[in-house]
């Protein structure tokens, strides 16, 4: 199957998610035109982003320029790709006004995109990129048929007949709070190529006719969505720690800017799979960040996400992050500094979701200096009651002046075990919000 990513900069997120569905690339660039244009700038970084490795670049419309532009075009688009993933890339001259040389891009597609070897014994993953009603207005409510979704499988099989599940779901209200829950239904009907199959594999896109009320698929609202076997799905995420890479230069952009680090409250774009959302971070540390989704996404841990920031009236790309599970590794060292950062972030969570952070570690750390502290304070008082003995004090002054010495001493001693050790395992702990 062939799917139309478009150029325009307007429609960035529908290409992001058209994009992390294919196996290789065909990056269509104008003979008549300067190599390269904004957009196709944008797309090649998008490509190498979400790691597509097999492209052919498409070199159309050489019937409207001489061969010395068509020569100068070549170079134009070598020049451009010195230094990508796709330097070697095979560039194939073509017109598809006059059908030239359609039999060599052909054969380059079957040489050089390999069809990817496909598990089919594993748990089937469907990402949804299209969802929709197929009832004709005025159809009589006996003759309705279930909504349809359009994607690809990423793994398994699917068949007619098989209970599937839909996430992240729809949003639901109960209880006075709002949550997503997932859909279960059924397979009715499978359709791939124009034609009814019992059966599906990965590769290419095909349509799903499910027994579902049309109203909940109508507009594409399902699309990003993953379905897959009741309870096998991968988690939903509501916030998403992210792993960041930025890359050097913002692009798509006329100018090309340089890309800032990420800030606090900023807002980005962010795709997984075949969704896009919008994240706000409120939390940084180090190469971390933790942003709160406006729409959650159903994603594995260690999946790739593209980062895109508003750069004036558009969002462009720049960069990507990889799904982790926490903001602080256990193995890693880390600054006491970044750890108090990590737990004044957690307590604002607490504060402004009404969620807790469960504290299932107690860190060795912690133990350590629970212990420190309670030994740090027995020897600060028999140091200040050995002091009051030996000054021979008012024994009417005596009990004050030691109850006050010796609060201070626990009060550092409470401190030195909260800075050292408390916060250390509060923060480090496992992060589960329930």
């Amino acid at each position: 199957s062939f799917v139309d990513a478009p150029g325009h900069e307007s429609l960035m997120a529908t290409m992001l998610s058209g994009a992390a569905i294919i196996d290789g690339a065909l990056i269509l660039v104008s003979a008549a035109e300067k190599c390269p244009q904004p957009q196709t700038r944008e797309h090649v970084t998008a490509l190498e982003i979400i790691d597509i490795k097999n492209v052919i670049v498409v070199q159309n419309k050489i019937d409207l320029v001489d061969k010395e532009r068509a020569l100068e075009n070549y170079k134009e688009i070598k020049g451009f790709l010195k230094g990508t993933a796709y330097e070697n890339a095979p560039i194939i001259p073509i017109s598809a006004q006059y059908g030239a040389n359609l039999d060599k891009l052909i054969w380059a597609i079957e040489t050089y995109i390999q069809t990817p070897a496909r598990d089919v014994d594993k748990d089937p993953i469907m990402l949804v990129a299209r969802s929709f009603d197929i009832n004709k207005p005025g159809t009589m409510p006996n003759d309705m048929r279930g909504g349809v979704l359009g994607g690809t499988l990423k793994s398994g099989k699917l068949s007619v007949g098989l209970d599937i599940e839909i996430r992240p779901g729809r949003l639901v209200e109960e209880k006075n709070q709002k949550m997503w829950k997932p859909i279960p239904t059924k397979i009715a009907a499978l359709n791939s190529g124009g034609m009814q199959v019992e059966e599906i594999y990965p590769g290419g896109s095909f349509g799903l006719l499910t027994m579902l009320d049309p109203a909940i698929v109508k507009s594409d609202s399902l699309t990003g969505a993953v379905i897959g076997l009741p309870g096998k799905l991968p988690k939903v995420w509501d916030d998403l720690i992210l792993e960041v890479k930025l890359i050097e230069r913002v692009v798509g952009a006329s100018d090309e800017l340089k890309v800032e680090p990420i800030k606090m409250n900023e807002i980005l774009m962010l795709n997984v799979n075949s969704a896009a959302t919008v994240g706000i971070v409120y939390e940084i540390i180090k190469n971390k960040v933790k942003a709160r989704l406006k729409l959650p996404v159903c994603a594995e841990e260690g999946s790739r996400v593209t980062i895109s920031r508003r750069v004036g009236n558009r969002y462009r790309l720049i960069g990507y992050g990889i799904i982790a599970r926490k903001l602080i590794d256990m193995g890693q060292e880390t600054s006491i500094d970044s750890v108090l950062n990590d737990t004044v972030s957690a307590l604002r969570y607490e504060f402004v979701t009404g969620k807790r952070i469960n504290q299932t570690i107690i860190s060795y750390e912690f133990k350590m200096s629970v212990a420190g502290g309670f030994l740090f304070m027995g020897v600060g008082v028999l140091l200040c009651d050995t002091a009051l003995a030996i000054s021979g004090m008012n024994t009417y002054l005596y009990p004050y002046v030691r109850y006050a010495l010796d609060g201070m001493v626990g009060i550092i001693a409470c401190i030195k075990g909260v800075d050292d050790g408390a916060v250390y395992g509060y923060s480090l702990g496992e992060e589960k919000v329930y």
